[in-house]
């Protein structure tokens, strides 16, 4: 399976300050983080579901690699964005702090 240019650039992102990929059998050398953030990126973007017995460094190691086992996978449908009101994304106290503050002390 061909790598998406989505993906290689997700890839390239995540490989820190190493040169380009130009050869698909040249080690991807990501560390845990950028390998968590290409799941992640084919999980959300691609509609890949990874398998926890997938995850193996052999999986990962090149592009050849993950084409291989991108090709065993059918997409399962792009993941929906959730998007939350602020209200909803962070809590928050109802209580004024400046009323708070002035209310006498019981």
């Amino acid at each position: 399976m061909e790598i998406p240019p989505k993906l290689k650039e997700c890839i390239e992102n995540n490989r820190g300050s190493l040169s380009p990929i130009t050869d698909p059998d040249e080690p991807l050398q990501m560390d845990s983080l950028g390998l968590v953030r290409v799941i992640a990126f084919l999980e959300n973007e691609f509609g890949y579901r990874i398998e926890d017995e997938e995850l193996l460094s052999e999986n990962f190691a090149t592009l050849r690699k993950l084409g291989e086992l991108l090709a065993t996978k059918r997409r399962t449908g792009r993941s929906q964005k959730i998007k939350l009101s602020p209200q909803e994304s962070i809590p928050t106290s109802s209580v004024n702090r400046e009323t708070e503050r002035s209310s006498p002390a019981s």
